[in-house]
């Protein structure tokens, strides 16, 4: 069907640099999904390095992403007009798993706030796991390393993940209310987080 985004398409073994914005994937209306970014890097970036607005299925998997000036990776709902006002389902089955990000004003955020018109789904199956986070810049201390923010999600898994070097010592922040977390094997500088 027609939509306004990418979909059913891989992304591997690409190198970005010096971006001005991010790398970015966008849709304002249903049908994007299938989309595998694969051992891509990212190398400087003044804005985010890998961006995604409205998507579902999205696999982000073994992705080097160093010197960015926001966050490394920001994945969230946006829209405006009439295209947006009754809103579509967005944010299942994400895989943000093997990836080494370093020397970031931010980690990851998964920001799934309601519609222009208050409509709001509850995403499924979110996974970040086993990324490599370090030298995160950031001084605010509102702004976590990992943060799931603006609505809850049903399946979401933060497992194993190794952050350091972490500038104002947040390190993760899940929204209440999710349902069948598991949080666990995470470490900071080492230590396993509780």
């Amino acid at each position: 069907s027609v939509h306004g985004g990418t979909a059913l398409s891989t992304w591997s073994n690409n190198t970005y640099v010096n971006l001005r914005g991010s790398v970015k994937f966008a849709s304002r209306t249903p049908g994007a999904q299938h989309i595998e970014f694969l051992s891509n890097t990212i190398n400087g970036s003044d804005h985010y390095g890998l961006e995604i607005d409205n998507y579902n299925d999205f696999k982000i998997q073994n992705n080097t992403l160093q010197n960015i000036k926001e966050y490394a990776m920001t994945i969230y709902t946006n829209g405006s007009g009439d295209l947006m006002k009754s809103g579509f389902p967005w944010g299942d089955d994400f895989i943000i798993s093997g990836n080494n990000i370093t020397n970031v004003g931010s980690g990851i955020r998964f920001d799934h706030r309601a519609f222009w018109d208050g409509s709001q789904n509850i995403p499924k199956n979110l996974v970040i796991d086993n990324n490599t986070i370090s030298q995160v810049t950031t001084t605010a201390s509102y702004v976590p390393v990992i943060t799931v923010t603006g609505g809850v999600v049903d399946g979401l898994q933060v497992t194993n993940n190794k952050m350091s070097a972490i500038a104002n010592k947040k390190y993760l922040s899940i929204l209440s209310g999710c349902t069948n977390v598991t949080n666990s094997g995470n470490t900071a500088d080492g230590v396993t987080l509780k």
